[in-house]
């Protein structure tokens, strides 16, 4: 697992107890990042049956602060979180990395940073637990290949929505 620069970005490893039954994981602990005092709002599952299907950069822009706890019940993403809070100790850091449902790890990203991954292999399944409701007009995006932060993404996407690859580019002006 590489450094992480983001403030408040967390990543925990969760345990896995296997008997001749099957197996039996906790995908949620209100422990495991103690600071936060809200209960979960939605859980959601992203199903992605294609190699190099990329969902993001996603952020919301007005509502209540969107937190997000994800952890990949199958497959491998490249996950990308870029911290777009002004006030933030590292506005504007972007940090990258590998997460494999093997790995059983849960990835704690704090409201006021854009998300995305592209899948590296094909029917990876992410769930995720939302702090906040996902509200329709409330949400915008980065476009994934943004000269402004160069993200190394590590394959070529090749199923993309109309939405994510029309994402404005980003100006620090603003």
């Amino acid at each position: 697992m590489p450094r992480l620069s983001i403030v408040n970005l967390v990543v925990t490893t969760h345990s896995k107890f296997v008997d001749h039954r099957g197996s039996f994981e906790r995908l949620f602990d209100s422990t495991w990042v103690k600071e936060l005092n809200l209960l979960p709002q939605q859980v959601n599952i992203s199903r992605n049956t294609n190699k190099g299907t990329l969902r993001g950069l996603h952020f919301q822009i007005a509502g209540q602060p969107e937190h997000k706890l994800i952890t990949l019940l199958s497959g491998s993403i490249y996950l990308v979180v870029v911290d777009l809070r002004k006030e933030s100790e590292s506005y504007l850091q972007v940090n990258s990395f590998e997460v494999n449902a093997s790995e059983l790890k849960s990835i704690f990203i704090p409201f006021g940073c854009a998300t995305g991954w592209v899948t590296l292999e094909p029917n990876t399944d992410i769930h995720y637990v939302m702090y906040s409701r996902f509200e329709e007009n409330s949400y915008s995006g980065l476009r994934y290949n943004d000269s402004f932060f160069n993200i190394p993404w590590p394959i070529t996407p090749n199923v993309i929505s109309e939405q994510d690859m029309s994402w404005p580019l980003f100006d620090p002006r603003n």
